[in-house]
């Protein structure tokens, strides 16, 4: 259900649409809504019913616009889940590979800290670090962390 709107063209007291102006801020309402609620309550002291199946329409429609946020917000949610779980299940295999390959040349990474002499293009590879510097801060950070720098 689509509400269809039409534009109005009027004039407005002076006085009436600048004290309406300067409370903005405080009612949060628009011209528009000013003209609609003002209509509705000439409409309500004639005819009633028809004010209320109005203002039922105009929730109703609020109400279907909200669902559909709803339903595109668990849409996205839905699509990003998988992603960000793939994400991590991703990081979380590449950090036990690079533990399994830490703990399996720790005593050559000794080796090479003790002489100062670390083979950084060899260990990137290795370590499937994608530079010199996540690399170099990696394996001395551990090794640091071990005791053995």
């Amino acid at each position: 259900m689509l509400l269809v709107t039409a534009k109005v063209t009027t004039n407005m007291d002076l006085e009436t649409k600048l004290a309406f102006e300067l409370t903005m801020d405080l009612h949060n309402k628009s011209y528009k809504d000013a003209l609609e609620l003002g209509a509705l309550s000439i409409i309500s002291d004639v005819d009633p019913e028809k004010a209320s199946e109005l203002r039922i329409r105009k929730m109703e429609q609020m109400l279907a616009e909200e669902r559909q946020a709803l339903a595109n917000y668990k849409l996205i949610k839905k699509v990003t889940k998988p992603e960000v779980k793939k994400q991590d299940e991703e990081i979380n295999k590449l950090e036990q590979y690079r533990e399994e390959k830490y703990q399996s040349n720790v005593e050559a990474l000794k080796r090479q800290a003790k002489n100062n002499r670390f083979q950084w293009d060899t260990l990137q590879t290795l370590f499937r670090f994608k530079n010199r510097f996540e690399t170099e801060d990696y394996i001395k950070g551990r090794l640091k962390a071990d005791g053995f720098m």
